[in-house]
């Protein structure tokens, strides 16, 4: 009777080493998956919801575990630990550019723009064209006035971003950057779990290997 227990255990534990095996194969593609979609072109293209035109960027995604994570340095372990995640979800990175060019405005109703043709009194005027800029590490604002009298402006920011959807007690989603321009005013974090197929239980995995070892007991 000891023998059958042990040959059942046996079988058992060979059964979950080949499901474990399958798994690490899994892992393995999943992470040449990602390395291939690192160096996917972004798709971009624009459609209609509700009726407004929004635009689309689009790119592939893979699907890691937090070991392969941490392997392949996607977090490092020491922002995982002070983010004081119990565990981590998604990870999404942005890199954009907030480009905003407005040529050939109206002036403002009580602008006035004055003409000095009194040259024994001082007047404080604006020289026309007349062009200011501020450049820092993120940002480059240049806006002026054309001697049409016709303002302008060109700003462009640049954006670099990290999602991190994980949990504490509860989902907490985390946007990090080192831009002091961008404020974030609302996140909303919402997690929608797939319904897990029969096959993907662990009783499963765990009844598969004690039915095996009881067939092949019986039938050898």
């Amino acid at each position: 009777m000891r023998y059958k227990i042990s040959l059942i255990i046996s079988v058992g534990i060979i059964i979950a080493l080949a499901i474990f095996s399958y798994n690490k194969i899994k892992s393995l593609e999943r992470v040449l998956d990602y390395s291939e979609t690192l160096i996917d072109s972004i798709k971009n293209y624009s459609l209609k919801v509700d009726g407004l035109e929004v635009e689309i960027s689009e790119k592939s995604a893979s699907i890691l575990t937090l070991k392969e994570a941490l392997q392949l340095e996607v977090i490092s372990k020491e922002k995982y630990r002070k983010l004081h995640l119990t565990s981590l979800n998604t990870i999404a990175k942005l890199e954009g550019i907030i480009s905003v060019l407005k040529d050939s405005l109206k002036a403002l109703p009580d602008s006035i723009i004055i003409e000095v043709t009194d040259t024994n009194r001082t007047y404080r005027a604006i020289k026309l064209p007349y062009e200011w800029n501020y450049t820092d590490k993120y940002l480059n604002l240049t806006t002026g006035v054309r001697e049409t009298a016709q303002p302008y402006f060109n700003l462009t920011m640049d954006f670099n971003a990290e999602v991190i959807v994980g949990n504490r007690k509860e989902p907490v989603g985390i946007l990090i950057t080192d831009n002091p321009y961008f404020k974030t005013q609302k996140m909303e974090v919402i997690i929608v779990q797939p319904i897990p197929k029969w096959y993907q239980s662990k009783w499963v995995y765990m009844g598969t290997g004690f039915v095996g070892g009881l067939l092949f007991n019986k039938f050898r």
